[in-house]
């Protein structure tokens, strides 16, 4: 009887054991198909909201003039703009950028300023150290209109000093082949030109110009700080009144002196490439008697 019934019990135990696994992979089967009707469906497409932004076609250095071929649009999620990013062209054409900005760069109201003094923006190209002095000049560079705001230009001085006679070679002094004369003639002030160079590597800042155009027999002029501004003018429409530079204050300082005293002032135009500081030996009426062997007959 024992036998009997636990052989009944080990029956009804594997029954339960059967019901039980098959139950399961009812179960798991039905819910692989639930998944696998759910992944087949297709996900909705999220909408990407995208607004225009200007960005460089190239690289540009702090002080550049944005032209039209400088910059380009592009379509950025706008989740990613700034608040301060430009979205027209025409915001930036005539601006300059106060930072170093590499191609692609998306260009930012902070990184532009206004050509033009009326908002003080040129100071922002300006270093802590230096200060921006106006400074004029009747040399050809200037009449032609031939320099241009970013050029590279040394200035050359001729300026005429007193210096006394025993000083002169060949007028007094040990020097002098000859010496006759008084003691008063020795100390006599004499004045004498000197030409030499006051600056090297100095970069144009900016242009105070005015450009005359003719219409009906009249002209009108149109005061401007930059000609980059501007549609392009002939060099006769142009009349430079004054380059804005970037000088430390004691080089400004010199610089008002010479100009004070009536020196004559040219300006050289240097390769846009050039950093060298040339040599130069100052030139006097000795030194071009020297260098021509000038000698006069008698």
């Amino acid at each position: 009887m024992n036998y009997r019934l636990r052989g009944i019990l080990l029956l009804l135990i594997g029954v339960i054991l059967i019901g039980a696994g098959i139950g399961a992979v009812y179960l798991l089967t039905r819910q692989a198909g639930i998944l696998g009707s759910v992944s087949n469906q297709p996900t909705p497409d999220l909408e990407v909201v995208t607004s225009t932004a200007v960005v460089l076609t190239h690289d540009m250095k702090l002080g550049d003039v944005i032209k039209a071929e400088d910059v380009t649009t592009v379509d950025i999620p706008a989740e990613y703009l700034p608040r301060n990013y430009v979205a027209d062209p025409a915001e930036v054409v005539g601006k300059f950028v106060k930072s170093d900005l590499i191609q692609g760069e998306m260009l930012l109201q902070h990184n532009l300023a206004d050509p033009t003094n009326k908002n003080g923006d040129l100071a922002f190209i300006l270093s802590d150290d230096h200060i921006l002095m106006a400074f004029s000049a009747d040399d050809v560079m200037t009449q032609e209109a031939i320099l241009q705001r970013g050029d590279i230009i040394d200035v050359l001085v001729t300026m005429t000093e007193p210096v006394t006679s025993e000083n002169i070679p060949g007028v007094g002094g040990d020097t002098s082949p000859v010496s006759e004369g008084t003691a008063e003639d020795a100390d006599e002030k004499v004045p004498r030109s000197f030409t030499f160079d006051a600056f090297q590597n100095l970069g144009i800042t900016a242009l105070v110009a005015d450009v005359v155009t003719v219409q009906n027999q009249s002209s009108a002029t149109e005061r401007i700080t930059d000609t980059a501004t501007q549609a392009t003018p002939t060099p006769q429409d142009i009349i430079i009144r004054a380059y804005l530079l970037a000088l430390n204050p004691q080089d400004a300082l010199v610089l008002k002196h010479l100009k004070d005293n009536q020196a004559i002032f040219d300006f050289v135009l240097r390769s846009p490439t050039s950093t060298q500081s040339f040599e130069f030996t100052p030139v006097t009426q000795e030194y071009i008697v020297e260098l021509y062997g000038l000698e006069i007959l008698r």
